[in-house]
């Protein structure tokens, strides 16, 4: 690849690193051109980017910003995925994905300037997606509330009992 090339792709794994809240590198080893064409279409419906680049231009796109530790993950032939909306879906997805095609694996991230390993990449894929997160805490929010309402209607309702039964016995009686 030429020069002028080179500088060229650096300058828009920059600018689509700048943009992104989140990228992971991946590592191919022999995948087929059909699998990987399905990979890239897999992450832009996930809401995200993958690129194939070289290790020196990915070092060099990465090198002094948020994603320099992704350098030291990468070997072998490098893919990078990003992701402007939620890279945790770009992530479940690549994992995913790699469940089903030995020859990717997936390598560390780095997502909302959090570095991420290996192995945590892969406990994060494993999660439930925001929506279901958002209604499990909405659940345990809710659920001592509403046993608190039980509980303080409980007296209420004793009461109620209590004051029934006197009348139920006063109208037998006459």
């Amino acid at each position: 690849m030429p020069r002028p090339e080179k500088g060229t792709m650096i300058d828009v794994l920059k600018g689509e690193l700048a943009r992104s809240r989140g990228a992971v590198v991946t590592e191919l080893r022999g995948l087929s051109v059909s699998d990987a064409i399905e990979l890239r279409r897999s992450v832009r419906q996930a809401g995200g980017r993958y690129r194939v680049v070289k290790n020196s231009l990915a070092s060099r796109a990465m090198a002094g910003g948020p994603y320099e530790p992704l350098i030291e993950m990468m070997s072998g032939i490098t893919g990078v995925a990003t992701s402007e909306e939620d890279p945790v879906e770009v992530v479940r997805m690549l994992a995913e994905f790699a469940r089903s095609h030995e020859a990717l694996q997936v390598g560390g991230g780095v997502l909302d300037s959090a570095t991420y390993s290996p192995e945590n990449i892969q406990e994060l894929a494993m999660l439930p997606p925001r929506p279901i997160l958002l209604g499990m805490l909405a659940c345990c929010v809710a659920s001592p509330l509403t046993k608190l309402v039980g509980v303080l209607q409980g007296p209420i309702r004793s009461l109620a009992t209590v004051l029934a039964n006197i009348a139920d016995k006063k109208e037998d009686k006459g």
